[in-house]
């Protein structure tokens, strides 16, 4: 298996601060930071800010479609006859 230094994001963290000094290499390739690169990972992005509050602005609210679905007659071979 190869390593990837172009796919890969790094973040260092001391003393509970983001440290930006630190330079991650690996066969004399710099992995790009997390801060300069946000990575995306299960259909989440990961930026250096290392919080969730901008999280519940990146939601999406699925009431309205859902709504339209709910009013919809079911056809075909899902429709049954009660």
């Amino acid at each position: 298996m190869k390593f990837k230094p172009k796919k890969s994001r790094s973040l260092s963290v001391r003393k509970g601060k983001i440290d930006a000094t630190t330079i991650f290499t690996v066969a004399s390739q710099q992995i790009a930071m997390v801060s300069q690169k946000p990575a995306k990972s299960l259909g989440r992005w990961y930026d250096s800010s290392m919080k969730d509050t901008k999280r519940e602005l990146q939601t999406v609210d699925y009431r309205p479609c859902l709504e339209l679905l709910q009013n919809r007659p079911l056809t075909g071979a899902i429709h049954m006859e009660a």
